[in-house]
């Protein structure tokens, strides 16, 4: 109904029946998108259009009919050579019509619908098309405040039957009000609409969304012009000129507003309102240096869809260097197209808007600018842009087969024992979810999710805000672990309905306005080495393949108190005794770039399971890189905070679990995430002193969400690229040494290379690990299941140790901490590769030589020091590289802060694997 809003709402108040047909599904060829609609008065005025001509009349007839019959009806049209006269789409797709009855007072979702539209607020409208005849045509209505309208009503059908209906169709449409006004979305080979079954129904959901902003800066003659294909176009429009005689509403009666003020000064302010989003366009015709360059410096380092600067090719020759003295990087300046516009030959004002409109279109479709006939491929594009990107949906297929631990490896675990299947549908086309959409509801579901997209820190401002509920957010995870989790193997231990019960009871309490916490609707993932009450904890050994805590870990108890929704146990080694996603019970886990590579470990399936999107936030535990390493192996961001930071019990602070009980003196759990702003979250939710853990720290003196704030400008930075021992890859250290020359030219750091003052600690540690390990209780648990514990931990537990080795893994400690406190006297920073080598396939258990993956990231547990490993750049392979950032003890905070000072100048994650 995106096409006819305003004179059906004109109609509507005037109480005047109507009928709208909106094309519910398309295939092929097909003209118009989902959402396209006609709407056909009493007197039999046409308004909109649904098919783009090719069988408007046909559809026209159908909407006359409905006023005469009152009810709803549905109508295929497609294309054949049998009859060349017949009603057909001469473009060879295929188009599903809908004819939705308008009669004001008989449904209240739907009045309550189109007076949204009138006022332009933003709504969803969901109505069903297929189903129970009672059901067809009702409609309901979603915005921030609840829903309007019922399944139920008088007439409308059986409560037992409504109420599932109505309830899973309300959660979606609140996804629906959030995806980008005007996307659309093909599907191919679909077959009729059709409910998957007795009481289920099919709803065609709408999304109207407030318009995207054009922001035009600069109160020239062209701006008038720009002003006026910016509204064409569907932008709410702004023009803003700091010379007030010049910034005038006469001068632009196009535009929504016109704000005399200085550019940069404009834009910063809304930015921190709130104003601006990933639709954003932005049009500099200033071309003025002391205007457009600070304007752009900071346009450009915001994500708006799209950021153009007028000037001629020698003023776009000088424009660059102005800005890389401003600390502009590569990256960033490749996202200006200056000068605006495409080349069209343009003179006149009204030409180069049109060659400006041509070029913004083709950012957001992923057009060329090319004649059409030029080319080969569709003449419609489907491509997903910067403004779509947090609605697209995924397109993974699969079935889960969840099974007990003595079964054969690789399946995750439901508690009870028993098998059950999961399915999950995909969607046709891995492009941004349109307009309308087509959702059953009491079968399976034949839509993709998309809230899988957003980020932690997303998440748990719109639940705490009421637009979002758990409910969505569970269903998403759910969906996204159907179809993923098979080939991955992240997760090896879920309930479903247990997540399912704690989205609702969080959805309940929202509902009745209590104040949520930190981490409100947030899935979070646990590494199989932390205690999850009532969750089975296999630690991938078949020696507690019947175990099951009766508490929490002190971390996982402040997740749920914070509100966090646990997904499940992620993978890991047997009882994280290696650095790969290998144990003998659910076998390995994949690294989602490349499955057939390993994705490092320990905390294997934590990393996997944020990369793919599974969940935002995991939960890992650290003892010799544990974090870091598969943070560097699947690009994503690893946090170890100081030891001491998040509290451990029981966990490896116990002696009641052998193999459990290892690594007390270097042990750390840390989170990770897609954003360094994610984990410094859920460090705020739960660090701080425990009585049980006598390493835990008091509480920290800064505020970690806002450790990420400020710039790095002055900090003297370390970088060794091999610590003087260390064998690296080539191509990890490429990428390492780019990203490091991003700290010295763009983010105003000192940078000088150093050798580490220390031996590789490597050899020694065994025997520390040794010292701080149950050997007698693992010897008895090898003896109890005999060729099933992993070789590596039998041939540990078989070595002839001395007490020499373990007396000198202790001083070998004490030369790593106090050379690093030498160094750091020094430094603010010690920037290192994370990991020298690259992942090597998935099946095997570590590399040629398996010192060789770990001689950056073990230093920092002899330390305690905070250490995190972010995403610095891709091989030409596509393999992801971690860099790792390292501070002194319990400056947290300047790791978060020079973490995301590099994240903001040099982002990943706009760049995702291809699942």
């Amino acid at each position: 109904m995106h096409d006819t809003a305003e004179q059906p709402a004109a109609r509507h108040s005037a109480r005047r029946a109507f009928p709208v047909a909106g094309v519910a599904q398309v295939s092929g060829s097909a003209p118009r998108d989902p959402g396209a609609a006609l709407a056909v008065d009493a007197d039999g005025e046409a308004i909109g259009g649904s098919t783009g001509g090719c069988v408007e009349s046909a559809v026209h007839e159908l909407c006359q009919e409905e006023l005469h019959s009152g009810r709803p009806v549905a109508q295929r049209f497609g294309y054949g050579d049998e009859d060349a006269f017949a009603i057909e789409l001469t473009c060879g797709g295929i188009v599903d019509v809908f004819v939705q009855p308008v009669r004001p007072g008989d449904d209240l979702g739907l009045d309550a619908g189109i007076g949204a539209l009138a006022a332009g607020t933003p709504v969803a409208l969901a109505g069903v098309i297929a189903g129970p005849e009672a059901l067809l045509g009702v409609c309901l209505a979603v915005d921030g405040a609840g829903h309007q309208g019922t399944l139920a009503a008088a007439g409308r059908g059986p409560d037992a039957a409504a109420g599932p209906l109505e309830q899973a169709v309300v959660a979606q449409p609140r996804d629906a009000r959030r995806r980008p006004h005007g996307t659309a979305d093909a599907g191919s080979g679909r077959p009729p609409v059709q409910p998957a079954g007795a009481g289920s129904a099919v709803f065609f959901i709408e999304s109207y969304a407030a318009a995207p902003r054009m922001l035009i800066f600069g109160a020239v003659d062209f701006a008038a012009a720009v002003a006026r294909i910016g509204r064409f176009l569907g932008h709410q429009v702004t023009v803003c000129d700091a010379r007030p005689v010049f910034a005038t509403v006469r001068r632009f009666p196009a535009a929504d507003e016109v704000v005399a003020d200085w550019p940069h000064r404009y834009l910063e302010r809304q930015a921190v309102g709130g104003a601006l989003d990933g639709r954003t366009v932005v049009c500099v015709l200033t071309h003025d240096a002391k205007c457009d360059v600070p304007l752009l410096e900071r346009a450009l380092r915001m994500r708006p869809a799209y950021v153009g600067s007028m000037g001629s090719r020698r003023t776009h020759r000088d424009r660059p260097a102005r800005l890389r003295e401003a600390g502009l990087t590569e990256q960033r300046l490749a996202r200006l197209c200056s000068p605006i516009g495409s080349d069209l030959g343009a003179r006149t004002p009204e030409e180069t808007v049109v060659a400006i409109a041509a070029e913004i279109v083709a950012h957001r479709r992923g057009g060329a600018c090319l004649p059409l006939g030029a080319g080969a491929g569709p003449v419609r594009h489907d491509v997903a842009s910067s403004e779509d990107r947090s609605a697209t949906p995924g397109d993974g297929t699969g079935t889960e087969q969840n099974a007990h631990p003595d079964q054969k490896p690789g399946r995750p675990v439901e508690p009870g024992g028993h098998s059950r299947k999961r399915s999950s549908a995909r969607t046709d086309q891995p492009h941004p979810a349109p307009p309308g959409r087509l959702t059953t509801y009491g079968g399976p579901m034949t839509t993709a999710t998309t809230l899988t997209d957003l980020t932690a820190t997303e998440i748990a401002a719109a639940v705490r805000a009421g637009e979002l509920s758990p409910v969505e957010v569970a269903e998403a995870v759910i969906e996204a672990v159907d179809a993923l989790n098979p080939t991955l193997n992240a997760f090896c231990i879920l309930d479903h309905e247990r997540l399912r019960t704690a989205a609702r009871d969080l959805a309940r309490r929202q509902a009745a306005g209590e104040e949520l916490g930190l981490l409100a609707g947030v899935p979070l993932a646990v590494k199989d080495l932390i205690f999850v009450k009532n969750l089975p904890m296999v630690a991938g050994s078949h020696a507690f393949r019947d175990f099951q805590p009766d508490e929490d870990d002190v971390v996982v108890e402040r997740a749920r108190a914070a509100d966090a929704l646990i997904v499940g146990k992620t993978n890991t080694p047997e009882l994280g005794f290696a650095g790969n996603g290998i144990n003998p019970v659910f076998g390995a886990t994949r690294n989602p770039w490349d499955t057939t590579l390993t994705s490092g470990g320990s905390s294997a399936g934590s990393a996997v399971a944020v990369a793919a999107r599974m969940s935002p936030l995991a939960l890992g535990s650290d003892a010799a890189g544990s974090v870091r390493a598969p943070a560097s192996f699947c690009g994503v961001y690893g946090l170890k905070a100081s030891m001491g930071r998040i509290p451990l019990y029981p966990g490896c602070r116990v002696d009641t679990y052998p193999g459990l009980s290892s690594f007390e003196s270097v042990e750390h759990i840390g989170p990770l995430s897609r954003t360094v702003q994610d984990s410094a979250l859920l460090m705020a939710a739960v660090s701080g002193p425990h009585g049980r853990d006598r390493h835990s720290l008091p509480a920290a003196d800064f505020d970690w969400l806002t450790a990420t704030q400020g710039d790095i400008r002055g900090l003297r930075v370390a970088f060794s690229p091999d610590l003087g021992y260390a064998e690296v890859d080539p191509r990890v250290a490429a990428v390492v040494r780019r990203a490091v020359e991003v700290f010295e030219l763009d983010l105003g750091c000192t940078v000088d290379e150093v050798v580490a003052p220390w031996q590789d600690p490597y050899d020694d540690f065994w025997a520390m690990l040794v010292a701080e390990t149950d050997m007698e209780g693992m010897r008895r648990m090898v003896a109890e299941h005999p060729g099933q514990i992993s070789p590596h931990i039998v041939g540990m537990l078989e070595a002839p140790w001395t007490v020499d080795q373990v007396t000198r893994s202790g001083m070998m400690r004490k030369r790593v901490v106090n050379g690093m406190a030498d160094l750091m006297e020094s430094y603010d920073l010690l920037l290192t590769p994370t990991i020298a080598v690259l992942p090597w396939p998935a099946e095997d258990h570590a590399p040629a030589t398996p010192k060789d993956s770990s001689p950056f990231v073990l230093p920092m547990n002899l330390t305690g020091q905070p250490s995190a490993s972010i995403p610095a750049g891709f091989t030409d392979e596509g393999l992801p590289v971690g860099l790792m950032i390292s501070g002194r003890r319990l400056e947290d905070d300047v790791v978060l802060r020079a973490s995301a000072a590099f994240e903001a100048t040099a982002p990943w994650i706009g760049r995702r694997p291809a699942l």
